[in-house]
């Protein structure tokens, strides 16, 4: 499975899906439907991909075009006891980033997660629901950016308690974490 999805990733990549599931603009989606999980599934698959797959496994996971998931490729090939400190390390240095020098990105991304969280309730709104919470009038409207209407909460966390309740946010860090 691993390997069809970087076969496909590569195609999306190269804009020869023979699915027609993507890609998103430029960003490969696999199977996943999101760059985001295509690329977290990349990253687990590039842990345990033989050697002379490597470089097929690291395109898969550069056609997602995720920053997120690249980050989490490099940490993948630290030393085990380096793994903790670097993702934390990672975390603070990216996020200090991001608040301090904003782009038209992040303050579109930092409008839908104020929205989305008005939207947090305990049974959610139904998986892949997200883009019908905000569509039409009640899209996030961006200064200089006018208004958006987000397919996905640009944040699997809060995507999955939206969507899917109290059951998806602990099924989420279930995943994550266990």
């Amino acid at each position: 499975a691993g390997s069809a999805t970087i076969l496909l990733c590569l195609l999306q990549r190269a804009h020869m899906d023979p699915f027609g599931l993507g890609p998103l603009g430029a960003r490969a989606t696999g199977f996943q439907g999101s760059p985001i999980d295509a690329g977290a599934l990349m990253v687990v698959l590039l842990t345990f991909a033989p050697r002379g797959l490597l470089p097929a496994y690291a395109a898969g996971l550069i056609a997602t075009v995720s920053r997120g998931a690249w980050l989490g490729g490099l940490v993948a090939f630290m030393p085990r006891n380096w793994r903790p400190a670097a993702c934390l390390l990672a975390t603070f240095l990216t996020i200090s980033y991001v608040y301090s020098h904003p782009t038209a990105s992040e303050r579109v991304r930092f409008a839908i997660w104020g929205r989305a969280a008005k939207h947090l309730s305990v049974i959610g709104t139904g998986p892949a629901t997200f883009n019908l919470t905000f569509s039409g009038k009640d899209g996030v409207v961006i200064e200089g950016e006018g208004r958006v209407n987000p397919a996905h909460a640009h944040n699997s966390v809060l995507e999955a308690f939206v969507t899917r309740g109290i059951a998806g946010l602990v099924g989420l860090t279930a995943f994550l974490f266990v």
